[in-house]
């Protein structure tokens, strides 16, 4: 836990970091401080991961920070990595990392926009290769193309 923002700020106004990556809440504190302190710090983005990620906490760390917010859901143990493109219109999957599959409780694979499981099988975890890993998320899986071109994985 964050005891003293003026010190992080501090860091971060010294520092000139080129992205920030962490905890949505998180972010959004130093960004209040920062507003609070009629402080901006220039940033390419702000990459928010670990929990979900509010409008507000958006709002507030775009202002502060000066740039986008890509939120990202990842599970490395599991391989699965879910990503914002610049659009903001869905989550789109790294499926060169992992196998993705959606289910619900009865183990059956969910319908388009219905909600499910993911199920992980990750490609590159050789040591130890988790096969059909259920991470504990989440996710509407939708057969809908983003205005980037790309298919849109999860709502």
């Amino acid at each position: 836990m964050i005891t003293n923002h003026n010190k992080l700020i501090e860091s971060l106004l010294k520092f000139h970091p080129k992205f920030i990556r962490g905890y949505p809440s998180s972010i959004a504190l130093i960004a209040d401080k920062l507003i609070t302190m009629d402080k901006t710090i220039q940033v390419n983005a702000v990459i928010t991961t670990g929990e979900k990620l509010l409008q507000k906490d958006r709002q507030v760390i775009e202002r502060a920070f000066n740039c986008e917010v890509f939120d990202q859901c990842g599970c490395i143990d599991g391989g699965e990595n879910l990503c914002e493109c610049s659009e903001h219109s869905g989550y789109h999957v790294s499926c060169d990392r992992s196998i993705h599959e959606f289910i619900n409780d009865s183990n059956e694979v969910v319908t388009d926009n219905e909600e499910g499981h993911i199920i992980l099988t990750d490609l590159y975890n050789y040591s130890v290769p988790l096969i059909r890993y259920d991470a504990g998320d989440l996710a509407i899986p939708t057969s809908d193309i983003c205005i980037c071109g790309a298919w849109i994985t999860i709502w």
